[in-house]
């Protein structure tokens, strides 16, 4: 049985995996999104203890283990997208969830005959499991899988992003690291093909998974403080490092002269609002003014601000008809960039969208 120090640090990491799965999965607060992280995490230190127990000849005693995380890259992306999902928009899981992991259970039941072999003496069909998962079509069918959902990530929650600087930096990161797990199983299936089998190589693609576990891990625990506004290096600190200094009384007086600039002068028009921009206007750090909004309102600063432009545009909408004023033209009256933009948070927060807002509301005339 090979041990070296390759070995012993990979074996910390996915402990330390299956450590920071039982953290995020114990979370009271933000319990879906957290859940989702840590099966993520759960996927990643399961195939990392895979290859640790082929390295080490170890596999021999637990012969189970063989081809189990065969499947789980095709869970990568739904679970990714559903945490995203659950973070900017619906904060549940949708109703249709379980269709992002069909090509997994396909997967599961191709592979059906390995995970049954102890039970049932099947040879045969074990030997053609093998088989399929040699074909070439295989590794491209599962990568471009892979891939389609780094992008449709992407695509999908830009324009939740937008004039946050500290979010859109948090969202390169965690889906660098994604695209950076998806590079990491494409060289690793190469390395055969391209004649390369010296062991370094194969050390040095769990190292990068490895990292891959403790960054997403770090940004995961990030997530909901720099969703608030907070700055991602402040969030990434120890929590006795960025205790807020803001008084109980100081946090509701500033409250005050926020909902004053929102309800007074309707500062939430300007589609360039952002954390900065309200933190110069009132003269405070933009984290005060962030934790302000959370702990007053019980929202984030996105969800605050479209809260005001959403009730503006239900007043545009039931006092207009569509000749007089279009969607479009609404959503850029009351601060929104983008018309997709003004549907995502009109339907969250009215579970309408704004043409059967103003549908409802014609009904009622």
């Amino acid at each position: 049985m090979p041990i070296n120090a390759w070995i012993i640090l990979f074996t910390i990491a996915a402990a330390q995996g299956y450590f920071l799965v039982a953290v995020l999965f114990s979370k009271k607060e933000n319990r879906i999104p957290n859940r989702l992280l840590a099966l993520f995490l759960m996927c990643m230190s399961l195939t990392l203890t895979e290859w640790l127990l082929h390295w080490t000849k170890l596999i021999q005693q637990v012969p189970g283990f063989v081809a189990v995380s065969v499947s789980l890259p095709l869970a990568y992306g739904p679970i990714l997208f559903l945490f995203y999902q659950t973070t900017f928009q619906t904060k549940q899981l949708p109703k249709r969830w379980w269709l992002h992991f069909m090509p997994m259970a396909l997967m599961i039941i191709i592979l059906l005959p390995i995970y049954l072999r102890f039970v049932y003496r099947v040879p045969a069909l074990v030997q053609s499991t093998f088989t399929v998962l040699r074909h070439p079509l295989f590794p491209i069918i599962m990568f471009s899988l892979m891939s389609f959902y780094c992008i449709w990530i992407a695509m999908r929650f830009r324009s939740f992003l937008i004039g946050n600087n500290e979010l859109q930096r948090w969202h390169r990161l965690i889906l660098g690291a994604y695209i950076g797990v998806v590079l990491t199983y494409i060289l690793y299936r190469l390395l055969p093909n391209l004649e390369i089998q010296a062991p370094v190589w194969k050390y040095i693609i769990a190292l990068a998974l490895t990292i891959f576990i403790y960054l997403i891990a770090w940004l995961g625990y990030a997530q909901h403080q720099v969703l608030q506004g907070m700055p991602l290096a402040k969030a990434l600190q120890p929590q006795k490092y960025r205790k807020s200094s803001l008084s109980e009384s100081e946090s509701k007086q500033l409250f005050q002269q926020i909902t004053y600039l929102m309800e007074n002068e309707k500062l939430y028009i300007d589609s360039e609002l952002n954390l900065d921009v309200l933190s110069q206007k009132l003269n405070k750090t933009r984290h005060h003014i962030s934790q302000v909004i959370n702990e007053q309102s019980d929202r984030n600063f996105a969800d605050f601000i479209n809260g005001y432009r959403i009730k503006a545009a239900q007043e545009l909408l039931a006092s207009s008809s569509k000749k007089e004023k279009n969607v479009i033209e609404i959503a850029y009256e009351v601060g929104f960039n983008t018309k997709k933009a003004f549907n995502l948070a009109f339907k969250k927060m009215t579970s309408m969208t704004p043409t059967e807002f103003r549908q409802s509301q014609e009904k009622k005339v």
